[in-house]
């Protein structure tokens, strides 16, 4: 499996990233709070074929904040297992 990780924006101390099975199979955004990563929101495309918590969620939640821990923030990840 698959996880496509791309940045989109890192302000007032959240961080959001855009992440999909591929470049073209986007599901949707998380934000995570830099400072307390508990806070942490997703959001799905309403264009995507996934409408619940997946795999790709969790990897790409895992990823930030392993970004956040990192002080890191690639503008593409690609997390495969």
């Amino acid at each position: 499996m698959m996880t496509y990780i791309r940045f989109l924006k890192n302000e007032n101390g959240f961080v959001t990233y855009e992440y999909g099975k591929n470049k073209d199979e986007m599901i949707g955004t998380v934000t995570v709070n830099i400072s307390n990563k508990e806070n942490c929101k997703f959001f799905f495309y309403k264009s995507s074929k996934i409408q619940k918590f997946c795999t790709s969620t969790s990897h790409a939640i895992a990823m930030i904040y392993k970004f956040i821990n990192q002080n890191s923030f690639p503008k593409e990840y690609v997390y495969a297992c």
